[in-house]
């Protein structure tokens, strides 16, 4: 069944946000948005959110990044701090299934350098952005490698049900996005994250930079 439905978060309206982004500029710099010292310019009851966004689309500039960049434009212009991580050029191995963080719950027994840097951007977030194009009807291996690595973070005692906040952006040459909407559903669901709403097909950038505007 094709879906290509938006959800906006119920509880925040685009309007109610404050303009922030008229009051600093903000530098992009390795895959991360630096905002540290403009606080003082926000107003008082303005909340920052950390933002990670992991990036699974192979390709640097498909429709894909553009969403992600307009997605990003809006979040900034409401405070928020953005870190991404572009899968693809890091160090990522794939799950063994060796069950050891399980065992042992001392956090994954590989020691790979992308991989180590997405687990201290968990520890810094509070809201997870899935981003990847429909690749034979569900994400790209990419993105799903990181989530399975995922699971020895969140196995660690004091991870263990940390609560996060999720949106999904995705992309496809066709419209129908029930799988990867059902894979999303089901992380959800399972570990309890809070979905914000997600953003389907190339050239809605509008939206996207709507819904990262909506988050504070």
């Amino acid at each position: 069944m094709a879906c290509s439905s938006r959800r906006m978060p119920s509880h925040t309206a685009a309007s109610d946000v404050p303009e922030a982004g008229k009051l600093f500029s903000w530098i992009k710099s390795d895959q991360q948005i630096s905002m540290k010292g403009m606080s003082r310019y926000l107003p008082d009851d303005t909340k920052m959110a950390n933002i990670l966004i992991l990036n699974g689309a192979p390709r640097k500039n498909g429709a894909t990044t553009s969403l992600i960049q307009a997605f990003t434009k809006g979040a900034v212009s409401s405070g928020n701090e953005i870190r991404e991580a572009y899968i693809h050029g890091m160090d990522v191995k794939n799950c063994l299934g060796c069950d050891v963080c399980m065992k042992t719950n001392a956090g994954c027994v590989q020691k790979d350098e992308g991989m180590a840097k997405i687990y201290s951007d968990l520890e810094w977030c509070d809201t997870i952005v899935f981003a990847s194009p429909v690749y034979f009807g569900t994400m790209t291996a990419q993105l799903k490698a990181v989530i399975d690595r995922m699971w020895a973070w969140f196995n660690l005692p004091d991870h263990f049900g940390a609560k996060k906040r999720v949106v999904l952006i995705s992309t496809a040459r066709g419209s129908d996005y029930s799988m990867i909407l059902n894979q999303y559903g089901i992380y959800s669901k399972f570990m309890g994250w809070e979905d914000l709403g997600h953003i389907l097909d190339a050239g809605e950038e509008y939206e996207a930079e709507k819904l990262g505007k909506s988050i504070i």
